[in-house]
């Protein structure tokens, strides 16, 4: 969640830009879970953290899943 925190707090400071710059991620997740099942269970983290349930919680339900 470590760059869900830093994204909210850059929010609070002003307009965040978007670069054109490309990135590459892995896709294991999303082929082993499929799109709903890696959406839910990321937005089931992101509520969690919301309700500020501890990050060691957080973690274990995301590695539960992936």
């Amino acid at each position: 969640m470590e760059d869900f925190e830093l994204i909210q707090r850059l929010k609070k400071r002003g307009k965040i830009a978007i670069v054109s710059a490309s990135v590459i991620t892995s896709a294991r997740r999303w082929q082993k879970l499929g799109v709903w099942k890696t959406t839910l269970v990321n937005q089931l983290v992101i509520i969690g953290y919301y309700f500020k349930i501890p990050p060691r919680l957080l973690k274990s339900f995301y590695r539960l899943w992936s």
